[in-house]
C-alpha cells in the first residue's frame, strides 16, 4: 500500500468516525412516547426533546409532571431574562436599543404573574386557567420577540428571547393537551 493510499484510507476512516460521533446523539435518543407526542407539535422538535428528556423521571412522566417541569423552566427563563433586562437598561445609551430593552422589559415583567398563576393553577388541577395564563405569557413574549427582530437589540437578548419563545411554545402545547386529556 502506498503512502498516498494509506493517507486516504486513514482520512476516510477519520471522517467516518467524526460523522458517526457527531450525529450519534441524534440516533441514540430513545424518546418516550408522551414526549414525542408533545414535541412533534412544537416549532422546534429537537429543542423540545432535549428540554423534556432532561426532566427528572422523564421516561415515565405523565402529562401533568411534564407540564410542571415545562412551566417552571419557562418561568425561570422568563425571570432570568427579566433580570437581564433590568440590569441592562441603565447601561444602554443608544435610544433605539433602549426602546427595545424598555419594551421587552415591560413584556417580560408582564409575563411573570401569568406564569406564576399557571403553575399554581396546574397544582390545583385548573387546566383551563393554565392554558389561559400560558397564552397570556406567550402573547407578551412574542411581542418582545417581534420588537427584537425589528431591532436593534442589545447583544445577548435575541438568543435569550429565542430560548424563552421555545420554552413557552412547549408550555402552550402541553397546556392544550391538558385541556383535552
Amino acid at each position: 500500500m502506498t503512502t498516498l493510499n494509506l493517507f486516504l484510507l486513514i482520512s476516510y476512516v477519520s471522517i467516518y468516525f467524526f460523522i458517526i460521533l457527531q450525529f450519534q446523539p441524534c440516533f441514540s435518543i430513545n424518546v418516550p412516547p408522551l414526549i414525542n407526542q408533545i414535541c412533534t407539535k412544537t416549532k422546534n422538535n429537537y429543542f423540545c426533546v432535549q428540554t423534556l428528556t432532561s426532566a427528572p423521571g422523564a421516561a415515565n412522566a405523565n402529562l401533568t409532571t411534564l407540564a410542571s417541569f415545562s412551566l417552571k423552566s419557562t418561568y425561570a427563563a422568563v425571570a432570568t431574562t427579566d433580570a437581564f433586562l433590568v440590569a441592562l437598561l441603565p447601561n444602554v445609551t443608544d435610544p433605539r436599543v433602549k426602546q427595545v430593552v424598555t419594551h421587552c422589559r415591560t413584556n417580560y415583567d408582564g409575563s411573570i404573574p401569568p406564569l406564576q398563576t399557571a403553575i399554581t393553577s396546574l397544582d390545583e388541577g385548573h387546566f383551563d386557567d393554565v392554558s389561559f395564563n400560558v397564552n397570556q405569557a406567550l402573547t407578551n413574549i412574542n411581542d418582545c420577540d417581534r420588537v427584537i427582530k425589528a431591532g436593534p437589540p442589545p447583544p445577548g437578548l435575541p438568543e435569550k428571547s429565542t430560548h424563552v419563545v421555545q420554552l413557552v411554545d412547549i408550555s402552550v402545547v402541553i397546556s392544550v393537551m391538558l385541556l383535552h386529556q
